[in-house]
């Protein structure tokens, strides 16, 4: 998902943002990771699915991986079981 579809998801949920603020975003599954620059340590996980397009999770940027495998052990749950 590009930067210019995060926003206009974001948009369409009353969230009203330009797209200078997302640093980075990547859809995995029926989820979205954005990294924004007003706050550039978290990655924030929304569900694709929801209406309000509310953050559901916040991962530390220092421990967070761009890569698919990586962000589906994060979803799993693995990430954890495996610190």
């Amino acid at each position: 998902m590009s930067k210019n579809e995060a926003i206009q998801w974001l948009g369409n949920r009353g969230q009203m943002m330009d797209v200078s603020k997302i640093i980075k975003c990547k859809k995995v599954g029926k989820y979205l990771f954005i990294l924004f620059n007003d706050n550039p340590n978290e990655v924030i996980q929304y569900n694709l699915y929801d209406t309000f397009g509310e953050c559901q999770e916040g991962y530390c940027l220092e421990d967070f991986k761009w890569t698919k495998n990586h962000i589906r052990t994060r979803l799993t749950g693995e990430f954890y079981e495996n610190r």
